[in-house]
């Protein structure tokens, strides 16, 4: 099991200079995290100054990831949807990691995860996923997808190493803990617990 702590918004930026800049910054690690975020009033005004409309938000982080993966596996990509719309175009370099780098899709049962199921290489559910990891596997085999090659990722962890280990046990590949927005010498203690965590289930 691995820890993460990176998350960014997709339907926020466009697939094209997304793509590139994340070509360019992976050096062969990188995870992209899609999720389409709660209607709030700070959401709605983020997403419409981006352009996403809350109602078409799916729809455009679907096409956003397709366009992406064009960028990041040929030569010359072109795409053309709904929202995302882009004549040929040239991206170099490309990713380290083939055939890119995976997907992580966030969302609940079962919307998010049949989203995750459809282009995602990983599923990031909410909330206690014990009793829905069935129901994700036999959906998953259901379209024709093995789901050991979709990786369960835990959000928003409190420091609980047993709780950890029984999500080890159910075969979560990563688990993201919460860290406030305090100095260094408030975050460092709590990194350093969470190393202690993961040697503990690690072995």
């Amino acid at each position: 099991m691995g820890a993460s702590s990176k998350g960014i918004g997709r339907s926020r930026h466009h697939p094209g200079s997304y793509g590139e800049s994340t070509t360019q910054a992976a050096r062969g690690r990188d995870q992209t995290t899609a999720r389409a975020h709660r209607k709030t009033a700070k959401t709605l005004d983020e997403m419409k100054d981006h352009g996403t409309v809350y109602a078409t938000r799916f729809k455009r982080m679907r096409e956003s990831i397709e366009a992406m993966k064009e960028v990041w596996t040929k030569a010359e990509a072109e795409y053309h949807g709904e929202f995302v719309n882009f004549d040929p175009m040239i991206a170099r370099p490309k990713p380290v990691q083939k055939p890119h780098p995976p997907i992580h899709v966030g969302g609940a049962f079962p919307h998010g995860a049949w989203r995750a199921i459809r282009y995602g290489d990983g599923w990031i559910p909410g909330g206690d996923i014990r009793e829905v990891l069935p129901k994700f596997r036999d959906m998953a085999r259901d379209a024709g997808r093995d789901p050991a090659s979709i990786e369960i990722t835990s959000f928003a962890l409190g420091e609980d190493p047993d709780r950890v280990k029984r999500l080890a046990e159910l075969g979560v590949a990563r688990v993201v803990p919460m860290f406030p927005p305090e100095k260094a010498d408030t975050v460092l203690p709590i990194i350093d617990r969470w190393t202690n965590i993961m040697r503990q289930v690690n072995g």
